[in-house]
């Protein structure tokens, strides 16, 4: 079965689809099209009268239409006639949506001849924000007094508000037997409103099996909700499953009629109470609401619960984690743009740790800082961590690096689903055994996991070999300092390569540090690191001391500037018994004062320089510290400033047996990039 979509979007100015397209569509594929869908004021009344005529010219068996959503068209009254010759002849039409048109009411007189009828096997009607008004109360009681299949009706945003209206209204439908939802949001009926429409929830009154009443933005205040609610409890209402009193005006005393309806009824669902001014004080009366059902020992049916809007601070969150944490059974819970703050969302890490029941937490739009952030990703990253969806974007107290945090948390667990529980699996079988290398891509999660296993199951494993995420959620310092450990440790590894982290000189820090235990690491490589010149200087310390064991050192692509390579390079110089060979520097932010300080690249073999801010001023001293390099064999110099007059001094001056690599290939010396140079130099 097809479903078809179509709205009057353009492309290039041009419009995608006519009218007359998906009538032509609609021709052709009428058996097996399920829905239809047309919006953006795509067909207009005539419109709707070709596809009825198209359709009265079908055989009624080839037509499986289901859904007629027209959505936001511009119809009028005069599509009632069409409308009504569609339901006749589509006995298989089960959902009718006319919202956000301009229908009135003798366009639903019209549309009443095919609903009031046996013949109707319609189940969903949407009239939402049309232009009914009062005058179309008489048609709307002959349909629900004569149709027996409509189970949900919208009647939001129709004004029907006028008194009169509202009571003819209410008699219709208690007399009504079928109807199971009825949205009748956005009419500003007020409380005298909701007085009239209380009978149809007293079951000694009305057959009416309401399941479900929207009643949003009506200009409710706690008379209105207390008249509604005290009719429920007084008659004993076991109907009721779902109740919606968003954005209506309600104090404590509003908000206790709800705490006491939840206290006494057994049957409701979901309650829904988005910007009612609930506050604090207002939580914790349907906490105990709700509370005081479990201690007494029945059953809250309680499963879904919408508070976002109502100016909740940390002390309405604790209360409701105390309720999470003591058996409730709510699955859904909507706390959004609140001002909730990182206490609360600790509070509801401690709380769901023993609540299983909870699927769904919004906390988007609250006032969650770095601390709640760092709480909240803990839990995610927790085995206990039940919970199916957790929101909690637009916290504008929560920086980068909290953000971070919790991105990298929800991605773990992606991948504890996927490759790092096989990966897991595969190092704890070579418990004390050869492991080839370890290639992954990971953020500090995953890295934190793979580095406790490894502690843990000491594999014989010589080359690791580390790729960050990207964006949020990437490698910090924090997994870097755990992998430091396993270096510390693991007395095997002679290879580890970082790439693409944001470690920056605090992992540089743990790194260096754990090199000084490590006698066995040989090659070392941190390519893209966020490293400076302070993380440089933590190296080169190691560097110094006797017994490292560093042959190959890669720290291209990172912010190390010419005090941190003259470090290096004097490190390497000066150490008693260096073993390193081999450097490379190249995309960092070296300039023409790095040579100017050295004498020697003494003891290294290979120099990588490549694109950084070396100009001809540079190149001449470069020349001068090879000449004093008796063991440099590759200078490779690519991707800087030097014009051929610095590539030919770096050719005169340089010993013949040191090769030069691609020193031709140079970047022109723009003004920009002489300004670029400037700032490094004086930093």
């Amino acid at each position: 079965m097809v479903i078809a979509k179509f709205d009057n979007s353009f492309a290039d100015g041009v419009p995608r689809v006519n009218s007359e397209d998906v009538l032509r569509y609609f021709d052709e594929r009428k058996h097996v099209v399920r829905e239809l869908c047309i919006g953006g004021h795509l067909w207009q009344d005539n419109h709707l009268g070709l596809f009825a005529e198209m359709v009265r010219r079908c055989e009624t068996n080839q037509i499986c239409l289901q859904k007629l959503s027209l959505a936001n068209n511009g119809l009028t009254s005069e599509s009632g006639e069409s409308l009504a010759k569609i339901l006749d002849i589509v006995g298989s039409l089960r959902e009718l949506d006319l919202s956000d048109n301009k229908v009135e009411a003798d366009g639903l007189k019209k549309l009443a001849r095919a609903l009031a009828t046996e013949r109707c096997t319609l189940r969903t009607l949407n009239l939402f924000n049309n232009h009914l008004g009062k005058g179309c109360v008489k048609q709307l009681a002959i349909i629900l007094l004569r149709n027996r299949s409509i189970t949900s009706l919208n009647l939001g945003k129709n004004r029907l508000n006028n008194k009169k209206c509202i009571t003819e209204l209410s008699n219709a439908l208690c007399h009504n037997e079928f109807l199971q939802r009825l949205d009748l949001s956005q009419n500003k009926m007020g409380n005298a409103g909701a007085t009239q429409l209380a009978d149809i929830l007293n079951p000694h009154k009305s057959s009416c099996p309401l399941q479900e009443l929207n009643l949003t933005n009506n200009n409710l205040t706690d008379s209105g909700v207390e008249h509604i609610i005290g009719t429920m409890i007084g008659c004993g209402n076991t109907r009721l499953e779902k109740l919606v009193l968003s954005h209506n005006k309600l104090t404590s005393d509003g908000v206790k009629y709800c705490a006491l309806y939840l206290e006494r009824s057994h049957t409701i669902r979901e309650l829904v109470l988005s910007s009612c001014h609930v506050e604090d004080q207002g939580v914790e009366l349907l906490c105990k609401g709700l509370s005081c059902i479990e201690f007494c020992g029945s059953s809250s049916r309680l499963r879904r619960l919408d508070l976002s809007w109502n100016r909740i601070h940390n002390s309405g969150a604790m209360h409701l984690a105390e309720m999470l944490e003591n058996d409730c059974d709510l699955e859904y819970l909507n706390l959004a743009s609140n001002a909730i703050g990182s206490a609360g969302a600790q509070a509801f890490c401690f709380a769901l740790r023993s609540n299983l029941t909870l699927q769904e937490l919004d906390l988007a739009g609250n006032q969650i800082g770095n601390f709640g952030a760092v709480r909240l990703a803990e839990f995610v990253c927790d085995d206990d961590f039940a919970l199916k969806t957790l929101k909690w974007e637009g916290n504008k107290r929560m920086t980068d690096a909290g953000r971070a945090r919790l991105t990298g948390a929800f991605r773990f667990r992606q991948s504890k689903q996927t490759w790092l529980s096989e990966k897991l699996d595969s190092i704890s079988k070579r418990k004390g055994r050869l492991m080839q290398q370890l290639n992954l891509k990971v953020g500090d999660e995953e890295m934190i996991c793979i580095c406790q296993h490894l502690d843990r199951y000491r594999p014989i494993l010589p080359l690791v070999t580390f790729q960050g995420f990207d964006g949020s959620g990437a490698v910090t310092s924090r997994g870097v300092e755990a992998l430091a450990k396993t270096v510390r440790q693991n007395i095997n590894l002679n290879r580890l390569r970082l790439q693409n982290t944001l470690m920056g000189d605090i992992g540089a820090a743990a790194i260096a540090q754990a090199l000084v235990y490590n006698h066995n690491l040989t090659v070392l490589s941190l390519t893209s690191c966020a490293l400076t010149d302070q993380g440089a200087r933590f190296l080169a310390n190691t560097l110094k001391r006797r017994g490292c064991t560093i042959q190959r050192l890669d720290l291209k692509m990172n912010r190390i500037g010419d005090r941190g390579a003259k470090e290096l390079f004097e490190a390497i110089s000066q150490a008693e018994q260096s073993t390193t060979y081999s450097l490379n520097l190249s995309y960092n932010r070296l300039t023409d004062v790095c040579f100017g300080a050295l004498s020697t690249f003494e003891p290294l073999k290979e120099v990588h320089l490549g694109y950084n801010m070396i100009t001809d001023r540079g190149a001449l001293d470069m020349a001068k510290v090879c000449m004093n390099s008796r063991n440099l064999g590759r200078l490779h110099v690519p991707g800087n400033f030097m014009t051929k007059k610095g590539v030919q001094a770096l050719n005169l001056f340089i010993p013949e047996d040191i090769g030069i690599y691609e020193s031709g290939n140079q970047r022109p010396l723009t003004e920009t990039a002489k300004m670029e140079i400037g700032h490094f130099q004086a930093s």
